[in-house]
């Protein structure tokens, strides 16, 4: 079995990109104005952050989304604007191959994201997690996270290298 294994700060430098970078899209979404004469500066708000504890199980793709949804919508009712989950969260790790995963791996858009999509949707809210994804025309499953924003529309995709 060939399992890849990376150190565990390679996670937490992800992580903490992917928060950055969607504090800045927020921030930034928030304070844009179509008035190009307005100068006034316009200051971001706090906003709570969730970072959801979840253990995925393996071949339970379906439910793994379910659970990660209850999860995220516990967040979002008690007022996080933005919900961080795990790598690999709607499928678990250590699959032995290529085989083994086909049958749980999603698209973009697909299962995941377009459930996750109506929830952000709902709550005006954000939601980072981790996926196991097939591109279609490729036939390729790179691990990434996905970024969903409330409104429906895939923010941004980084597969780690």
């Amino acid at each position: 079995m060939s399992v890849i294994r990376r150190k565990p700060y390679f996670y937490i430098i992800l992580l903490a990109a992917i928060v950055a970078i969607i504090s800045l899209i927020i921030f930034y979404g928030k304070n844009s104005t179509s008035d190009a004469k307005s100068s006034t500066k316009q200051e971001s708000k706090p906003f709570k952050v969730a970072s959801i504890e979840f253990n995925p199980k393996l071949n339970e793709r379906d439910k793994n989304i379910e659970a990660l949804y209850e999860q995220v919508e516990t967040a979002f009712k008690h007022g996080a604007k933005l919900a961080v989950a795990p790598e690999m969260a709607t499928t678990g790790y250590y699959y032995k191959d290529r085989e083994a995963i086909k049958p749980y791996v999603d698209t973009i858009p697909g299962k995941a994201t377009n459930k996750f999509a109506k929830l952000t949707k709902k709550y005006h809210a954000y939601i980072v997690f981790g996926m196991a994804e097939k591109e279609p025309k490729t036939n390729i499953y790179p691990e990434l996270f996905t970024a969903c924003r409330f409104f429906g529309i895939l923010l941004t995709r980084m597969q780690p290298t």
